[in-house]
């Protein structure tokens, strides 16, 4: 690596008065070097040359500079070197894992309502006393075809949850966020990674009641996922509130049908999970109540799985597509891609074999 450094020469060693008297107002610049092993130093006067240098430096700061500009590709140029910077909108991310689990969804309704003529809710009904929308995506032929859409819905919300954690990162370094605020919301994101994950289990294992252990490990994922889903709700409110949605011209009431729906949310978690508990504790009369003689009870539990799906699903949709069309005005990322090795022009100049 080069430094530059300045020094006065009249505080050099060796120099007499005079020259002391003479220099005493003349600066220069030196520039050195760190050898390989880094046991010396090379010092070199950087004359007129340097300064031609230090001017062309200059120009490469201005490309630097345009690091936050709102191109979504921009090359950028230091001497003759080239990286890529790119302008990562992230709540676009998480807008493509919800458009494609909706396509996933509404493509199993069509398959499963077109394709089979029995009643293919039997099953659920039997075990929880009501039919989720979950019934859509269990069985064949739809489960031929959407765990592939589900494969891609995971990647965008991977990368979310990705480009999330680093955008934390960046605000913990800038003092915005505390060390803890960045810990707890790493934590929490990589639990929700973990139980998308684990969520892919209900396209392999499809539930059957003559086998109950198949009903237990189809719905287990399930279960854990509405959880991460309240978490993640609650990671985006929290963060929003703190950083990213400040010095954003929302619409009114934003915030407010935010934090309803992600009281919605949160309220109707600990229902579901009473609810599962409650019915694979005990397949065949329950654990506290019996779903296939409880109708009042099956009513309000399907009416709290509305709530569920509205609070969920139907407006993190619309946040996300509302944050997205946004772009860089509400909280990105910036990637910088660049490799290890000198440019083609840079390694001809230098003597330095190059492969084309």
């Amino acid at each position: 690596q080069h430094y530059f450094i300045q020094s006065n020469l009249s505080s050099m060693p060796g120099s007499s008065n005079s020259d002391k008297a003479e220099l005493v107002n003349e600066e220069v610049t030196y520039d050195f070097e760190l050898s390989d092993d880094g046991d010396s130093v090379t010092f070199e006067e950087v004359g007129e040359e340097g300064e031609e240098e230090g001017e062309g430096e200059e120009e490469d700061e201005e490309d630097l500079d345009e690091l936050h500009g709102h191109k979504r590709l921009h090359v950028i140029k230091k001497g003759k070197e080239r990286a890529l910077k790119l302008l990562v909108v992230v709540e676009n991310f998480r807008l493509g894992f919800y458009a494609t689990f909706l396509f996933l969804f509404f493509l199993g309704v069509v398959i499963t309502t077109q394709l089979r003529d029995d009643d293919y809710g039997k099953i659920l009904r039997d075990a929880f006393g009501v039919v989720s929308i979950c019934v859509y995506v269990d069985f064949p032929p739809a489960t031929y075809i959407l765990p592939n859409l589900w494969v891609v819905a995971l990647l965008f919300m991977e990368a979310y949850i990705l480009c999330s954690v680093f955008r934390v990162w960046v605000v913990k370094e800038e003092e915005k966020v505390s060390h803890a605020f960045f810990v707890g919301y790493t934590l929490a994101m990589v639990y929700v990674s973990i139980s998308l994950i684990l969520f892919t289990t209900i396209f392999a294992v499809q539930p059957d009641m003559t086998e109950p252990v198949t009903v237990k490990i189809h719905t287990a994922p399930y279960t854990n996922l509405t959880i991460a889903m309240g978490v993640l709700a609650v990671m985006v409110t929290w963060f929003g509130e703190t950083v990213a949605w400040k010095g954003i011209d929302l619409f009114p009431g934003f915030r407010y049908i935010n934090l309803l729906m992600v009281g919605l949310q949160i309220s109707t978690i600990p229902v579901k999970l009473v609810h599962h508990i409650n019915c694979l504790a005990n397949l065949e009369e329950g654990l506290w109540w019996n779903s296939k003689t409880s109708p009042r009870t099956n009513l309000f539990l399907q009416i709290f799985d509305y709530i569920f799906l509205l609070s969920v699903v139907a407006w993190p949709t619309f946040q996300s597509a509302y944050l997205s069309y946004k772009r860089e005005k509400t909280h990105c990322v910036y990637a910088v891609l660049m490799d290890n090795r000198k440019g083609k022009a840079e390694v001809k100049d230098s003597g330095e074999p190059y492969f084309d």
